[in-house]
């Protein structure tokens, strides 16, 4: 199995991704590791939009280097996608990482089935990755009692337009 983080946001006026990714990336890694264990992935693959995303990334990969919590080693790039709204989708950062266009395929694919070089892939959103890594790291029991009952935990929003001060809360 391959773990990818999707940190290619495509929407305009979305920038969590982004800010977790240059803000915080060992807590993203710390969560994409987790799921890597649980899975036997053995290769990791970040999608990123920006430069300074691209920096942030490759510099938190050279500080950790990359094995699970078993010091099984694991391969990690990182795949830069172009900003545009599509390249976020899960089918378009599955190929551009497999060396194609960040565009979707066109035809329904199930990245659980055959993503990344063929082989089975979890892929998810930079936030959703810390979200495992807080929630390991607090418990279960302290991670539900954060947040609402009937979302636990916490949320990232990015507040932008037409207002005095656009930022990510």
């Amino acid at each position: 199995p391959v773990v990818v983080i999707n940190g290619s946001e495509g929407e305009p006026a979305c920038r969590k991704d982004t800010v977790l990714l240059n803000r915080a990336p060992h807590l993203i890694l710390d969560g994409a590791l987790l799921a890597a264990e649980a899975l036997g992935a053995r290769t990791l693959v970040v999608a990123v939009t920006r430069n300074s995303t691209e920096i942030s990334v490759r510099a938190a990969l050279a500080e950790r280097g990359l094995s699970d919590r078993r010091g099984q080693q694991l391969r990690a790039r990182v795949v830069r996608t172009p900003e545009r709204m599509v390249s976020g989708e899960a089918s378009s950062v599955i190929r551009a990482a497999n060396g194609g266009p960040a565009l979707p395929p066109g035809r329904r694919e199930r990245a659980a089935e055959t993503g990344v070089g063929g082989a089975p892939t979890l892929l998810s959103n930079a936030e959703t990755y810390a979200q495992l890594a807080v929630a390991a790291r607090i418990g279960p029991r302290r991670y539900g009692h954060t947040g609402l009952p009937g979302e636990p935990g916490t949320v990232l929003l990015t507040v932008s337009g037409a207002v005095a001060r656009p930022m990510v809360i």
